[in-house]
């Protein structure tokens, strides 16, 4: 089904499934309990930088963590005070 088919309300209401920490302000402890990647300080470095405006790509063969380093990076901007509703 072609994206134009939902409506507006449709499509928020996914995105707010696939992402919870919108309302919760906080991320699974299935992942909060997990250790954090090795490349995480450096790819929050990246993030943090806000001078430089630009994409982020996080690529890696499958089970190295993308996820998980991902999840880590939502907590980290949660207790950094960043809105998950105003970005």
């Amino acid at each position: 089904m072609p994206l134009l088919d939902y409506s507006e309300d449709q499509i928020l209401e996914r995105l707010q499934f696939e992402n919870p920490w919108w309302v919760s302000l906080k991320i699974e402890d299935f992942y909060k309990n997990m250790r954090p990647r090795p490349y995480l300080e450096l790819f929050w470095k990246l993030l943090s930088k806000q001078s430089v405006r630009r994409a982020l790509v996080l690529m890696g063969t499958r089970r190295v963590g993308k996820t998980v380093m991902l999840f880590h990076t939502v907590d980290r901007l949660i207790h950094a005070g960043v809105d998950p509703l105003k970005i």
